[in-house]
């Protein structure tokens, strides 16, 4: 009998195989400047950072969608999607320019909806970005505090600040606008009336504690203790920040994604804080790598401790630092690259984006053929496809002196096919992989029938005889929950040719999760290329293929 996932990888190989096509579209680097694109459209709702021609989804994504259901799922979407393909996927379907779907809007505006998702993703830059296109008229108040929010989150007070005048001016019955007033007046140096606004904040009986510490610190009074971030709002963190107030050890723990890089660059934090936050913003992508690498070079290690950096083991944040410091002063090629190495084996996921800038930097050379296979996954998971290429060159020439290097090559056989810089995969290909792994039948079963789902998915046709050792067993990775609602939808949507919809059904298909089935990995694939979104479904796949081990 066939094993369910397989039939459901079946299903959707047949739905969607006819129209797949691999022509990949370039993606925005993540630390790429955002191109800021304005339709000849007078509808604010459909502004976008992004055209077609700068990553963006295309003015048509929602083209034959519903508002009713566009409307309905945008705001189901995670917030810290499991997979950072998909994250950048989630970005840019918000951030694109795009007509609106058809049918009366109802509810919330496109662009409330939009700017609201961002801004659960932490993504800061994007929702002040975003609001800075609306004219003024679209600008509602609970629009014009997201960008307030947003921007102090984002650490631009002056951003903040400008919208204030236009914040009071819209009313309200909370003190919002009043603290934010407070807020400005200190940070342009006029403490005198600031000082006037805190007594009628306190008269009013204004609870926020966070507010008031650090506003007492900028009076020149001894400030309050902070003993937790439960509560706090962006503003009450930024009036935090300016007044230098310590924030407490366990501030990281209660914190959203979005307030990571809030704590990262807070003087009042300690600096094993702001690095164990600046590591959390990457991992979260709500900061670029390059706020860990400013912070892991600040920390002050001894000399001692930079000699004895090769036997760190890399598993405190502060010993990550240590390797990254070390690595960087490190002057010998084969130095570096082995200090890189214990980095990567001790985060293989995040370690190959902070360490993105190096590898780029290190020499491809023979002598460096063992450190190759590390080379090459981990500059496919910062998304340097091309530099694979030198040391790909360098293992296969050492593979005819070296059985080490020769099954080394082997095992990265399917993941160079996967990230579509290898030729397609021969019965001869897949049996050296497996002799290249020395695994357990368990392990092999499992890396196989994720390594086929993927390549399935991206049009290979496995050979036959690998298919049929695997049509049998349990489920292997993962739990199985009935989402029929979603897969009907999604189907319907990849068939429609419906691209911004099914990148919504893909979003919400995994949600904030990271194990399914690999024939479910595989569906999700082949949508994105049935509509077009090549290089996502590319770099999905990826992503999958090197946290799994393949």
């Amino acid at each position: 009998m066939l094993h369910r996932p397989l039939s459901v990888l079946l299903l959707a190989a047949a739905s969607f195989a006819a129209n797949a096509q691999d022509k990949p579209v370039p993606l925005i680097p993540p630390d790429t400047a955002v191109q800021v694109q304005e339709l000849a459209s007078l509808n604010p709702d459909e502004i976008g950072l992004l055209d077609e021609q700068h990553g963006g989804l295309g003015l048509a994504m929602w083209k034959d969608s519903s508002f009713a259901l566009v409307g309905k799922v945008l705001p189901m979407l995670p917030n810290q999607p499991g997979w950072k393909s998909l994250r950048a996927l989630e970005i840019r379907l918000l951030e694109s320019a795009a007509n609106l779907p058809a049918g009366r809007p109802a509810g919330e505006p496109m662009i409330a909806l939009r700017t609201g998702k961002l801004a659960g993703m932490g993504v800061n830059d994007g929702v002040v970005q975003l609001l800075k296109l609306l004219p003024s008229p679209a600008m509602t108040p609970i629009l014009r505090r997201l960008q307030v929010d947003s921007a102090l989150l984002a650490g631009d007070g002056a951003a903040a600040c400008a919208q204030e005048s236009a914040l009071r001016a819209g009313g309200g019955n909370d003190n919002y606008a009043q603290e934010l007033q407070v807020f400005c007046q200190f940070l342009g140096g006029r403490g005198n009336e600031a000082r006037l606004g805190i007594d009628v904040l306190r008269d009013q009986k204004l609870k926020d504690p966070i507010f008031f510490a650090a506003a007492d610190g900028l009076s020149g009074l001894p400030p309050g203790k902070v003993d937790g971030l439960n509560e706090a709002s962006p503003l009450a963190l930024a009036m935090a920040g300016l007044a230098k107030l310590p924030l407490p050890e366990n501030a990281i723990a209660a914190a959203a994604p979005g307030y990571y890089p809030v704590i990262a660059r807070s003087p009042g934090a300690s600096l094993e804080s702001r690095l164990l936050a600046s590591e959390r913003a990457a991992a979260a992508g709500t900061a670029p790598p390059s706020v860990w690498r400013q912070t892991a070079e600040a920390i002050p290690f001894s000399p001692a401790e930079i000699a004895g950096a090769a036997s760190e083991s890399g598993k405190t944040v502060k010993g990550r630092a240590l390797l990254y410091k070390a690595a960087l002063q490190q002057a010998l090629p084969a130095g570096r690259a082995e200090l890189i190495q214990r980095a990567l084996a001790a985060d293989p996921m995040l370690a190959p984006l902070l360490y993105a800038e190096m590898l780029g930097q290190l020499p491809a050379s023979a002598d460096l053929a063992g450190f190759a296979p590390w080379a090459v996954r981990a500059l496919l998971a910062s998304g340097q496809t091309e530099a694979v290429r030198p040391w790909l060159a360098a293992l296969r020439a050492d593979a005819m002196l070296s059985l080490g290097s020769a099954n080394a090559a082997n095992a990265l056989k399917p993941l160079l096919r996967i990230a579509g810089i290898g030729d397609p995969l021969t019965s001869a290909d897949l049996v050296s992989w497996k002799l290249a792994r020395n695994e357990s039948a368990g392990d092999f079963a499992k890396h196989s029938l994720l390594m086929l789902s993927l390549l399935s998915a991206l049009g290979d046709t496995p050979p036959e005889n690998e298919w049929l050792q695997l049509l049998d067993g349990a489920p292997i990775i993962g739990g199985k929950i009935s989402r029929s609602a979603l897969t009907v939808g999604l189907l319907n949507a990849a068939s429609g040719k419906r691209k911004g919809e099914t990148a919504l059904y893909v979003l919400l298909s995994l949600g904030e999760q990271r194990d399914v089935e690999p024939a479910e990995f595989a569906q999700l694939i082949t949508a994105l290329r049935a509509v077009g979104l090549d290089a996502d479904a590319r770099a999905f796949a990826v992503e999958l293929a090197l946290a799994y081990g393949i």
